[in-house]
């Protein structure tokens, strides 16, 4: 939690400063995920002592020089803070406050001089007088507006997913597709994330070439939500082949309740269920689930590479062990031994692996396509002097809705899908070291479309608030507001100068 209570703090600035901020600008705010998972893929290569193990990068007792990646994001973290420190307090040859349109109600033009030098409330109170009820009155006014609540919740909602959906997906190309940590990061993390910058930069461009109005970019919000939905959908249908291991119940077994261990592979070696690490026949493509269970006794010195292949594995051998269909075709010349190699059996998923990168990375495009207007619509459908609270709000609810449980929400669904926990000597269960593939699929999937789904009804809904607004509230199209916030505007007024009285 402590690393979280940092990050927001650093977020404030942030948040104070987005009604100033144009949102094809934000843009920029995707660079840092894009240098994460870069930093990352690089880290996931390099030991974490430097040194070169007697296995390679697959294997599961690999760790990456993490704090390597920390100390990189940590150092530019420091440098950019310090050079947002050197700014000026205030930022000459500006106007404090400015119109969306030309000219008043008067219809006389405007011009700077005629440009009050504070933000006022409806009944000219000024927003430096502002005190806790007032506070609570705006809160009111926000929390009764059907826009405002459905705009917001449907970007947490989208925090659910890009902080939860993000985050396991390196996971899933692990698991389902047999990548390695450095792959996974590339196609999982970096090449996703390059075309959701794309359809940023790409959304910005149309907003201002087309000058969109709010019915438009709230189209523009809707319409990718549901067509991002259906590329999830589709990755559904690729699959690569299910990983097997001697030892465990098989998938047929496991979805029938059996998750007894099996420890009659090698009867004579008597395998422990905690001394869980996998190796690899070569010859028949079959896992195990550790050295014992293979009957392996020894290991030759490493290559070059670090991988070190095991010598004198007994259980291999007995063709009866193997599970079926995997030597059928097999015959063991007596006096030649088999490869067995630490880590699991390479799968074929290549075409499964640039099927699944393209549909996230085409589909990732309308997920980028309309960020640059969630800024606007959000602003617009507030009053001018809530911009401020709007964002502040916003913030905490997409943080707290979104963000934070996002990860804990998939996670969960993540875990239902496991096979094979490591055993601690306490008796609990630790990590997933298995995972059941079809059922990640479906489960990971199915609940990241669905909240998007979710995600462009609530955007439609807004769409249909905003049909007859346009982004200059001088516009005439804006002269017949909402009712629902209009009511909610005119009590909080009457209150507020009832209560300075």
């Amino acid at each position: 939690m402590q690393k979280w209570s940092f990050f927001y703090v650093g977020t404030t600035p942030l948040i104070l400063g987005l009604p100033y901020v144009d949102g094809f600008a934000l843009a920029g705010r995707l660079i840092g995920p894009l240098v994460g998972f870069g930093v990352g893929a690089a880290c996931s290569t390099v030991y974490i002592d430097f040194t070169t193990p007697p296995f390679p990068p697959s294997d599961f007792r690999w760790i990456s020089a993490w704090y390597i990646g920390l100390l990189v994001i940590a150092g530019g973290l420091i440098f950019f803070g310090l050079a947002t420190g050197v700014f000026p307090s205030t930022i000459r040859h500006t106007v404090p406050h400015t119109f969306d349109h030309k000219e008043d109600t008067t219809g006389k033009e405007m011009t700077l001089k005629d440009v009050p030098d504070e933000k006022c409330f409806h009944d000219g109170s000024s927003l430096h007088n502002l005190g806790l009820k007032d506070l609570l009155i705006n809160l009111r006014r926000l929390l009764t507006s059907l826009s405002f609540l459905c705009r917001t919740s449907s970007m947490f909602v989208d925090g659910m997913v890009v902080a939860g959906a993000f985050h396991f997906l390196p996971l899933y190309f692990v698991q389902n597709l047999g990548s390695s940590q450095k792959d996974a990061a590339i196609f999982g993390g970096l090449l996703p994330l390059i075309s959701i910058v794309a359809g940023n930069v790409t959304g910005g461009i149309v907003i201002k070439r087309f000058k969109l109005q709010p019915r438009h970019v709230g189209l523009l919000l809707a319409i990718p939500s549901f067509v991002f939905a259906a590329g999830l959908y589709g990755c559904i249908g690729i699959q690569c082949d299910h990983v097997n291991i001697v030892g465990v119940p098989n998938l047929d077994d496991f979805r029938d309740g059996n998750i007894a261990f099996n420890n009659s592979v090698c009867p004579s070696c008597a395998c422990s269920e905690q001394q869980y690490g996998p190796v690899c026949a070569v010859e028949t493509n079959t896992n195990y689930f550790s050295p014992c269970h293979a009957g392996c006794r020894a290991m030759k010195p490493g290559n070059s590479t670090g991988s070190r292949p095991y010598v004198n594995c007994s259980c291999v051998e007995e063709e009866d062990n193997l599970p079926e269909g995997t030597s059928a075709n097999l015959h063991y010349n007596a006096t030649v031994r088999p490869t067995v190699r630490s880590g699991f059996c390479a799968r074929d998923c290549t075409t499964q692996l640039y099927g699944i990168t393209a549909l996230l990375f085409i589909f990732g495009f309308f997920e980028g396509l309309p960020m640059p207007g969630q800024i606007m619509m959000q602003f617009r459908i507030v009053d001018v002097d809530l911009k401020n609270l709007c964002a502040a709000v916003t913030s905490i609810a997409v943080a707290a809705f979104g963000w934070l449980p996002g990860p804990i929400f998939m996670g969960s669904i993540v875990d239902s899908t496991c096979r094979l926990w490591r055993q601690l000597a306490c008796g609990e269960h630790g990590a997933c070291l298995l995972y059941d593939t079809d059922q990640f699929r479906w489960k990971f999937f199915v609940t990241a479309a669905s909240l998007k789904v979710l995600m462009g009804l609530l955007d439609s809904v807004v769409v249909w608030r905003v049909w007859r607004l346009s982004f200059d509230r001088g516009h005439p199209s804006t002269k017949e507001p909402l009712q629902l916030e209009l009511s909610t505007r005119q009590s909080s007024t009457a209150e507020l100068v009832e209560t300075n009285k």
